[in-house]
């Protein structure tokens, strides 16, 4: 009984509140008199606006509500996704036409595009191979280390002597300008530069033995001779890749000791 006289009690109370008079209706936002009434314009941005009208005077009341302009934005995103659609279609447009006159232009000269690529593709290899042969033949390689001797000279001297003299080079190729007496730095700056030097030998003599084998050795001025001496070289680095790998075991197994 007590559940049922409280519901009831709530429901009266409910049906009576919408009988009431507007004059007991509060506003949503009392105004002193004399102020302006600011509200925003845009739901996304701080854009004000005085809402007041000139009917409003001292003494009255006005009822603050924000606005949203969802409808605007919503219209100002689709055109502007609308315009970024019609760009890049312009541009995909503009893209076919050029690709489609440059194949207009090849099928009709035909003989000048072969020339250009011909005359391109040889002027590249032969750049390639005259950049590798000046620094394969250049004083600072490491083929060019201990010049004044063959390998044959190279494997008769001991290989304790050897170590010595490859350590001393690479410490005086490669310094460390902030700690001149960094030896790590130097062992670690001179094995890069002697692995780059050996795969762009290998490089070099893949190609030249390509062109020989196309038939093609006199275009690019290639001879056995330059093989032979690349094939030398290519020896002579492994040899001293084999020096550096043997005394860099021993100072792993000294460390370790």
């Amino acid at each position: 009984m007590k559940k049922q006289y409280l519901f009831f009690t709530l429901f009266c109370t409910s049906f009576l509140s919408l009988f009431s008079s507007k004059e007991n209706v509060q506003p949503i936002l009392q105004i002193p008199a004399g102020s302006p009434v600011y509200v925003t314009n845009n739901y996304f941005t701080n854009d004000v606006s005085p809402v007041l009208t000139a009917g409003q005077t001292a003494g009255q009341t006005a009822n603050y509500a924000p606005t949203h302009n969802l409808a605007s934005d919503q219209n100002s995103l689709l055109n502007n996704n609308f315009d970024a659609g019609q760009t890049l279609q312009h541009v995909k447009k503009e893209g076919q036409e050029v690709v489609s006159c440059l194949l207009t232009w090849i099928n009709s000269n035909r003989i000048a595009t072969g020339c250009i690529t011909l005359l391109t593709f040889y002027s590249y290899v032969s750049y390639e191979i005259y950049k590798m042969n000046q620094a394969i033949n250049s004083s600072l390689s490491w083929s060019s280390w201990q010049s004044n001797k063959s390998l044959d000279e190279l494997f008769l001297i001991p290989q304790v002597t050897l170590e010595s003299e490859l350590l001393y080079e690479m410490q005086n190729r490669h310094l460390d300008p902030a700690n001149p007496t960094d030896f790590i730095y130097s062992i670690v700056q001179s094995s890069i530069s002697l692995r780059d030097e050996i795969e762009m030998l290998e490089r070099q003599i893949t190609l030249c033995e390509l062109i020989e084998n196309c038939k093609l050795s006199q275009l690019f001025f290639i001879d056995e001779l330059l093989l032979e001496n690349l094939k030398a070289k290519q020896k002579k680095l492994l040899f001293i890749k084999y020096i550096f790998m043997s005394w860099c075991t021993n100072y792993k197994i000294e460390q370790n000791n």
